[in-house]
């Protein structure tokens, strides 16, 4: 074509200003890259201005050749929004997240990263991570790093000190990076602060320390139940006092471990070796032994107020009725004779006249000597 350069590209004023700049920056036959939106609809491309050069290195032209990009374009931006998204995300996340290359260095943080305390130097893209720790945190972390970038996901815990001097607890995982060949070229690292959660738990474990040892040196009997009933735990009072193994009453009905009856419904059963009061239970063992209790029930509600179980406290009381037993006997009897004494004379007496006082009848007494 015969058509100049103003009039091909007289619909494009910034190509046509930026071609003749690239025609002069060639007369020296050097090439000249540019980029450009061109066409309708606009696409990116990359432009090579290339100058045609004579034998004599004399300039006869140019040659315009173009690249189409505009789907190299569209991916970078829509890595770039990704990569943005990721960011954002990550930022808004507790726990610390980062890229590491093959060396060890920084591509990507969030800013849990750049705000942790625990490091040398200031978190940034680039840093090595020997750079970030002192040699000891950097040792302990080493077969970790080793592993990962062998291809194996690892998770660890360490004890690191922020800048003022305080321990904290770090959970760790790392997980590799793998190219488009399927080699390792780098590794993720996820990082939480687990101190607190170290410290509830040791908290935790001290505490049911505490509740074993209290429960298993008192007397009585303490067993616990879930929502069904089901027995979880029982003291060594327990054990003796039902004849149940804790191993195997757990998972067990509370009614099979401990068969209770009201002391009222066996009274007449004359199964009891003491005097039962209105009220007591009694407790039938495995082995047919049978004895009083005193029993206390406490609810267990989980944080929604919602019943979790139930735990019961028993006392053996069966050696305090009968106690009671003697006692009264023995206050109205003679203790050498086992007869009735003057108190139970006077108890009885009573009585007598009362009853035949509202039925406006006498009471006739004798009293006759030991002759």
């Amino acid at each position: 074509s015969e058509r100049k350069v103003d009039e091909v590209h007289v619909g494009d004023p910034d190509l046509l200003v930026r071609l003749k700049q690239g025609m002069g920056e060639c007369s020296d036959g050097q090439r000249v890259t540019w980029q450009a939106r061109i066409g309708q609809p606009p696409r990116d491309v990359q432009l090579y201005l290339v100058p045609d050069m004579e034998t004599d290195r004399q300039l006869s032209g140019w040659y315009l050749m173009a690249n189409d990009t505009s789907e190299e374009h569209r991916a970078l931006r829509e890595l770039a929004l990704a990569r943005d998204h990721l960011q954002r995300i990550t930022d808004r996340l507790p726990a610390m997240i980062a890229q590491y290359d093959r060396d060890e260095r920084v591509i990507f943080f969030n800013r849990a990263c750049a705000d942790a305390t625990y490091w040398k130097q200031p978190y940034r893209a680039g840093i090595a991570l020997h750079d970030l720790l002192d040699q000891e945190s950097y040792a302990l972390r080493k077969p970790y790093l080793d592993a990962v970038m062998s291809g194996k996901d690892v998770d660890f815990e360490v004890t690191i000190r922020t800048a003022d001097g305080r321990p904290h607890r770090m959970l760790s995982y790392y997980t590799p990076d793998f190219d488009e060949h399927g080699n390792v070229c780098g590794f993720f690292a996820m990082s939480t602060d687990v101190t607190e959660k170290a410290r509830l738990e040791n908290a935790l474990h001290d505490a049911h320390e505490r509740a074993e040892a209290t429960l298993t040196s008192i007397s009585d009997a303490v067993i616990t139940t879930d929502a069904d009933s089901l027995v979880t735990y029982m003291n060594p009072a327990a054990e003796q006092l039902s004849g149940w193994r804790l191993q195997h009453a757990l998972g067990c009905e509370l009614s099979e471990v401990l068969p209770l009856r009201s002391a009222d419904e066996v009274k007449g059963e004359s199964l009891l070796s003491s005097s039962p009061l209105s009220g007591d239970l009694v407790l039938i063992r495995e082995d047919g032994k049978r004895m009083l209790v005193e029993r206390s029930l406490s609810p267990v509600r989980d944080r929604n107020t919602t019943s979790a179980g139930s735990v019961i406290v028993l006392r053996d009381i069966t050696e305090a009725r009968a106690l009671n037993s003697r006692m009264a006997h023995l206050a109205h009897h003679d203790a050498l004779t086992s007869l009735p004494n003057r108190l139970q004379l006077n108890n009885s007496l009573g009585k007598l006249i009362d009853t035949n006082s509202t039925r406006g009848e006498g009471v006739a007494v004798l009293f006759i000597d030991l002759d």
